[in-house]
């Protein structure tokens, strides 16, 4: 049966829709037939990566044996990771299980980013529950995203009511991995903008050393922060529904790159997607949406340009977003976790909406009824914060 993943689907586990038996039989054994501990009944788990760099699984549930621990620490306030798309109708190990699960495991796998292995091994320490490590890399996320938000937003009050009706749940209390890396992205739009090329590198290089996903950060010092062909942006996102429209979807162009974790990831894709038949909704009515604000504001670039200077900027890098989610639709975990990625951006871009409509509190309404209907969808309809 094949399942629809919207630009909606959100968190991690969103991607990774795969049960617990196919997740198991997947990740639990390495090359040669030899099985990993988790495989094993009461050997402990780990934080693990082995479906590919932009995964966070760890393998096999949260153990009974532990007292039942583990399965209160996923009611108390993420309940909601425990619960991602279940209303597709999919069996999934969700990212918080697997935290959980690598909370008490003995050592956190190998694969994980170096900066991530220390967060989780400094949350073991300090304390007794996973809800403490969530609270944890929430707390370092939420920081960077408000001094972000402080330093480079229009619209200070709009832009945090975007935070929290999307990314907050999104990202902090869910992907919380590429939670400090999307933060980190978000502030490094000043030092993009003013080509403080060492500055972003340091940036960059500490946002991939949380979450491998953020090394596409490194291309957008490409592109000039100044100067954009609205017509030609904004035709590019048309072909690339018209290339996918044709069959010509690009994503399996990656199996072709000669990068060893790429190619293993991309094999965990095929497997996943071969099993669990995921597909990704290119037409559904959050990314119609979002295409739709785009197209708006690249039509009033001239009005909005004038009064907030990263217009161009955060244009062209949501072009990326948006184009990346439509042209590796045939891989769907890579297409959400980039395009995931790169959303951080409509925190600061969704209020630039006043600038383009008079008078301008009504377009600051206008934006803030966007934030509010993608609320609405993650609480109702993806179920990310539990009833």
């Amino acid at each position: 049966m094949s399942v629809q993943i919207g630009v909606g689907d959100f968190g991690e586990g969103a991607d990774d829709r795969v049960g617990v038996p196919f997740g198991q039989q997947l990740f639990a054994c390495q090359g040669g037939g030899q099985c990993d501990d988790a495989s094993r009944p009461g050997a402990p788990g780990g934080f693990d990566t082995r479906q590919g760099v932009f995964e966070n699984h760890a393998v096999g549930r949260v153990r009974a044996q532990r007292g039942g621990r583990a399965e209160v620490d996923l009611r108390i306030g993420f309940a909601a990771c425990h619960r991602v798309a279940r209303n597709a109708g999919v069996e999934e190990v969700a990212d918080a299980e697997g935290y959980v699960e690598g909370f008490y495991a003995t050592s956190v796998n190998e694969r994980i980013e170096p900066l991530s292995t220390l967060f989780f091994n400094i949350s073991k320490q300090i304390f007794d529950t996973p809800v403490g490590m969530f609270f944890f890399f929430a707390l370092v996320a939420i920081s960077i995203r408000v001094l972000g938000i402080i330093k480079n937003a229009a619209f200070i009050w709009a832009s945090v009511a975007i935070y929290l009706s999307q990314i907050f749940i999104l990202h902090d209390f869910i992907q919380i991995r590429a939670s400090i890396a999307s933060a980190i992205l978000l502030c490094s739009i000043a030092p993009l903008y003013n080509r403080n090329l060492k500055l972003f590198l340091v940036m960059g290089s500490i946002a991939t050393l949380f979450h491998y996903s953020a090394i596409i950060m490194f291309a957008f010092y490409l592109f000039n922060p100044t100067r954009i062909n609205k017509w030609i942006y904004g035709s590019v996102l048309l072909v690339c529904y018209g290339l996918v429209f044709c069959g010509l979807s690009l994503g399996y162009v990656v199996q072709f790159i000669p990068i060893p974790f790429v190619q293993h990831a991309f094999a965990a894709y095929e497997l996943t997607m071969a099993t669990a038949g995921l597909e990704i909704n290119i037409v559904s009515w959050p990314q119609i949406m979002r295409c739709c604000i785009f197209l708006f504001l690249l039509f009033y670039y001239k009005s909005i340009i004038s009064h907030y200077k990263y217009t161009t900027l955060l244009l062209k890098l949501y072009a990326v977003g948006l184009c990346s989610y439509v042209i590796f639709a045939d891989i769907p975990t890579f297409a959400n976790r980039i395009s995931e990625l790169i959303f951080v951006f409509e925190i600061l871009l969704f209020p630039l909406i006043a600038y383009a409509v008079r008078p301008r509190r009504i377009g600051l309404l206008i934006s803030l009824f966007m934030g509010f209907i993608l609320l609405l969808v993650n609480i109702y309809h993806f179920k990310l914060v539990p009833a």
